[in-house]
């Protein structure tokens, strides 16, 4: 049912974490580490972002910023999610920002190390099982995908993007009527 398992992240909008969902068995993602404390937080419990939070995300009626990458070995990766912490917080909440894990069943520890190198995300990060990848065409590691407030793609690499880069194509996304 869930595409992705939230693992860590800064403030996400109400609206994009679904309920807390029930334990989980052997085998299964285990989220940790959500630190929205807001008052319809999760408490920490395990939320799922699927599909359809994606969904939700992208007719927010604001940009939405998809950051695909891998927590594992990705010095590009590390880079631009350094400049995306950077920028999420000066987009406030008039940009969503998900870092999506590529590689399903990626350990808890792994993307905590991946946080801690880049100081902290201000964003969540979560591990796709694939089906956001297959839905967002996503053919390689640090691909971005900027979405405006209807939903439309608006940019996409495939490259390390830098602070000027991303800043505007989160403008252009949100200049979209």
């Amino acid at each position: 049912m869930a595409a992705a398992t939230l693992i860590v992240g800064g403030v996400v909008a109400p609206s994009v974490i679904s309920k807390p969902q029930p334990e989980r068995s052997a085998g299964q993602p285990v989220a940790t580490g959500n630190r929205d404390t807001s008052p319809s937080a999760p408490s920490g419990k395990p939320s799922a972002i699927s599909t359809a939070d994606v969904d939700t995300l992208a007719l927010a009626s604001k940009p939405t910023v998809l950051f695909f990458m891998t927590s594992e070995g990705c010095g590009a990766c590390m880079e631009e999610a350094a400049a995306l912490n950077r920028l999420a917080p000066t987009w406030g909440n008039a940009v969503d920002v998900v870092g999506v894990e590529m590689v399903p069943g990626t350990q808890d520890s792994y993307l905590q190390a991946f946080s801690a190198a880049v100081g902290g995300l201000s964003f969540p990060l979560a591990v796709d099982d694939g089906r956001l990848v297959d839905r967002f065409d996503v053919q390689a590691l640090d691909t971005t995908v900027v979405l405006d407030r209807h939903g439309r793609e608006v940019f996409r690499d495939a490259v390390p993007s830098d602070e000027t880069t991303l800043r505007q194509a989160v403008a252009r996304a949100k200049d979209q009527a």
